[in-house]
């Protein structure tokens, strides 16, 4: 069963990623890497928002072999947190 925690979504633009940001902090998930370059898409060739090893959610190079999903799957599994 897919989870936010089993997930990743290949982000495409700042926009993506500051509205997925901003939907894990308003469900109460404030578990996120706080650095200025944490969620800057420019900062990496292949972008992906996860919630990583050290239960944190960011924007990062690598999938931590989770399973893809579409940004509207990943804000369904983080209604049903």
């Amino acid at each position: 069963m897919n989870t936010i925690y089993n997930t990743f979504v290949n982000i495409e633009s700042q926009e993506q990623c500051n509205r997925l940001k901003e939907l894990c902090i308003d469900k109460g998930l404030n578990y996120y890497w706080n650095d200025d370059k944490s969620f800057l898409f420019e900062e990496y060739l292949w972008c992906y928002f996860l919630l990583d090893d050290s239960n944190c959610f960011l924007l990062c190079s690598h999938n931590y072999n989770k399973t893809e999903v579409t940004e509207e799957e990943f804000i369904k599994l983080l209604q049903l947190e």
